[in-house]
């Protein structure tokens, strides 16, 4: 199964067990206006019925924040991939929208073209030191804030 088939397929498993919550509730709510329930019993179950669906809710927040990065993550690194092929076999047009995607302040030096990489691109050391990291997630905050799954 692929990675999209198992996201819907722990999407749709989410969306179940809330359904079944739901109508477990309102199946409650039936049990105590026929008097099947004592108060203390409708309040302990209402209570627990409540903490499962807001744990479903959570968890199903969760599963699509932690996914909503993971397309443009892997769409950049396919094009880290093919982007140097391309380059070297593609038309005017082909080469001139890569550059425009990874480079920026473009100059001609002695008959040569300089670009500065744009940050998704930029050449990292072999061991970067976790301040430079951070420096570059502190100009880019959105970055951080999107890769995380936790955040919001």
């Amino acid at each position: 199964m692929g990675e999209a088939a198992t996201h819907l397929a722990e999407r749709k498993a989410l969306q179940e067990a809330s359904s079944i919550v739901d109508r477990q509730l309102a199946n409650l709510t039936g049990l105590r206006l026929r008097d099947l329930l004592s108060d203390m019993e409708f309040v302990a179950e209402r209570h627990r019925l409540d903490r499962e669906r807001l744990r479903l809710v959570e968890a199903l927040q969760t599963h699509d924040r932690a996914q909503a990065w993971f397309e443009p993550a892997r769409q950049l690194i396919s094009f880290n991939a093919e982007a140097a092929f391309r380059f070297r076999t593609g038309d005017r047009e082909t080469k001139r929208l890569i550059l425009q995607l990874v480079g920026s302040n473009p100059a001609l030096k002695d008959r040569k073209l300089l670009l500065e990489p744009k940050k998704p691109f930029r050449h990292w050391p072999p061991k970067a030191d976790v301040s430079l990291v951070w420096t570059y997630g502190e100009s880019n905050p959105n970055l951080i804030h999107a890769m995380d799954p936790f955040y919001h």
